[in-house]
Parts: C-alpha cells; structure tokens; sequence
C-alpha cells in the first residue's frame, strides 16, 4: 500500500476512535472570520466573500483529489509494451513476399534528390520569343534618345 492510503486510513481510525481528554469539559473556540480580516475596517465584506470563496475552493479541491496507489501511478506513467501487436503486423508484412509495384518506386522517389548528388539541375527556362525583333528595338532607340 502506498503511504498516502496507509495515512488515510490512519485519519479514519482516529476519527472513528472517541478521545477522552481532561480538557474536553472546556468549550473549544471556533477561529471567527474576524480574526482572519485584520483591523482594517474598509473592505471588510470584500475579504469575508474572499475566505468565502477560498475556503469553498479548498472543499471543492479535498472531494476532487483521488487517491492513487504508488503502483498505478509508475504504470499509468510506463508506456505501453507493444512487441506483440508489433511483431504480428511484421508477419504480415513479411507474408507477401514481393512489393507492389509501384511502392518500391514511390519511396526511391521520396527520397530521392534528399542529398545534393541526387538533384538534377532544374530545366534552364527558354527564352520567350517576342514579336518585336531587334531591328524594332533599335528603330525605337533612335526615335527616343536614350543618353
């Protein structure tokens, strides 16, 4: 049993255990909100809606927190060990025993042009042909003067 559980259960015996003290006679005093607000007296309902709140916050968290084992916490934080399921898709892979066709290729393609031996030069783009010639460029230049 993990530590936590074991105080837990401590907690509970004590509680369910009567405790007969010499002073049980005497009236014990409750902490009162006042106490805790300080003497200030400005923003005294602020602060009583605050401890309100926070002490609702504590309750709320003390319901919500579930005790867990040593055990199943190292479990639930162990991935999970999936040879079996691993090894028996490798059979099935292994079973067909040549490739299709065009698998083999894909992935010689993928990895293709990954290094810099492999790439091929790209294609030198051509020259765009244009409908004025040369002789257009320099008629153009002599009726604008360009210097």
């Amino acid at each position: 049993m993990s530590a936590s559980l074991v105080r837990q259960a401590l907690a509970l015996f004590e509680e369910d255990t009567p405790t007969e003290d010499k002073h049980s006679s005497k009236k014990k005093k409750t902490p009162d909100s006042s106490s805790f607000l300080g003497t200030n007296k400005q923003g005294v309902q602020k602060k009583r809606k605050l401890l309100r709140e926070k002490q609702n916050r504590e309750l709320v968290m003390r319901k919500k927190k579930q005790t867990r084992s040593v055990v199943d916490e190292y479990l639930s934080s162990c991935p999970e060990d999936r040879t079996e399921e691993n090894l028996y898709y490798l059979q099935k892979l292994s079973a067909h025993k040549t490739t299709p066709s065009g698998a083999s290729e894909t992935v010689l393609n993928h990895h293709r042009g990954k290094l810099a031996k492999d790439r091929t030069a790209p294609a030198e783009a051509q020259e765009s042909l244009s409908i004025f010639t040369d002789r257009d460029f320099d008629k153009f230049e002599e009726e604008y003067d360009f210097s």
